[in-house]
């Protein structure tokens, strides 16, 4: 028997939050990127949770890759994930007062890694989801016409919590890893553009 419109749960809107953030990142891959972990986001605290809102993932030829080749990426949710990703990888987590949609708005907690060896970032100890949140690809030329020189949109995961569709929800020790999911080549000839939003919050409630 079908539950009945007043026993379905859905998150009310809009989400009372104690901080709103928001990272936009340019990233030139390495020479002869393999597939790995691009970009990695761990939630570290039992007193919040974070909400992610918005991954939007673009990408722009510049040059010629080593070969024409389909490149795909993949967005996913990671769980039981108590050490963070530190090998082969920057910290991108915004630094104190930085990042804020809102000066009063608590300081992000959301530790954020960005790869930056070709294998990727790694170390870390988790599990990734057998499938992924969102995935996207886009086709790298052999020849790059100078017409062509405009980013194009890879992946974007934006759920409409307005509309009932449940984000991503993050508990103490639970994030996100963004993949590449093939070889670059030993040259890739493309830039990434990615913006990430997500609001940090202590609880959240459910329309009845």
């Amino acid at each position: 028997m079908a539950a009945s419109p007043r026993a379905l749960r859905r998150i009310a809107f809009p989400i009372v939050a104690q901080g709103h953030n928001r990272v936009a990142r340019r990233f030139v891959p390495a020479a002869t990127t393999l597939a790995g972990v691009l970009w990695a986001g761990r939630f570290t605290t039992a007193a919040k949770l974070a909400v992610v809102t918005r991954v939007r993932l673009r990408a722009l030829q510049v040059g010629a890759p080593t070969a024409a080749i389909e490149h795909q990426f993949t967005l996913s949710r990671v769980t039981g994930y108590t050490a963070t990703d530190t090998t082969g990888s920057a910290a991108i987590t915004p630094a104190a007062g930085k990042q804020k949609m809102r000066t009063e708005d608590d300081d992000a907690l959301l530790v954020l890694r960005e790869a930056n060896i070709a294998a990727g970032a790694s170390g870390g100890t988790k599990t990734i989801d057998t499938d992924p949140l969102a995935i996207g690809s886009f086709w790298a030329m052999a020849a790059l016409s100078a017409a062509e020189g405009k980013p194009v949109d890879v992946l974007t995961y934006e759920p409409r919590i307005h509309a009932g569709e449940a984000p991503l929800v993050l508990a103490a020790n639970e994030g996100f890893v963004i993949e590449n999911k093939n070889n670059f080549g030993t040259a890739s000839g493309i830039i990434l553009q990615l913006e990430l939003a997500w609001l940090e919050c202590q609880t959240l409630q459910y329309a009845k």
